[in-house]
């Protein structure tokens, strides 16, 4: 069986472009307003791609966003606080989804304080998901 050969212009551009605009049309945020985030972090580059195509930094800017600080407790979004797949483990973005829930609860090993809007991703490249967690009230 042959397969269609898939090809994008630009093999930095990820599907979370249009995710993104979309999940922050429905929440009524941007990214902004988000407090934290758990990346899926299969390669490095990922987590810079999904910085620019979630927009909290314009394109070509993910390198520097990530090297001022940005993402580390602290930082302006603090990201992957439970090691990610690169240090926790990696089980296709669930380790993601618990420490987003663990945080928002107050019960992170690594809390960040006021955190009460979370982004977690799975799977950048040209197809994954995306959601925002929001803490109860």
């Amino acid at each position: 069986m042959m397969f269609p050969v898939v090809t994008r212009e630009d093999p930095t551009e990820l599907g979370g472009r249009s995710a993104g605009a979309e999940l922050w049309r429905r929440a009524g945020v941007g990214p902004d307003e988000v407090d934290i985030a758990q990346l899926y972090d299969c390669f490095t580059i990922s987590v810079i791609l999904q910085l620019e195509a979630f927009g909290f930094c314009g394109k070509g800017e993910g390198g520097a966003f990530a090297a001022s600080g940005a993402l580390k407790k602290g930082g302006r979004l603090p990201i992957n606080t439970g090691g990610g797949h690169m240090s926790e483990g990696y089980v296709h973005g669930m380790n993601h989804i618990v420490q987003a829930v663990r945080q928002l609860r107050g019960e992170a090993d690594m809390q960040i304080a006021d955190a009460e809007l979370c982004l977690c991703t799975g799977g950048p490249l040209p197809i994954g998901s995306s959601v925002l967690f929001r803490k109860a009230a």
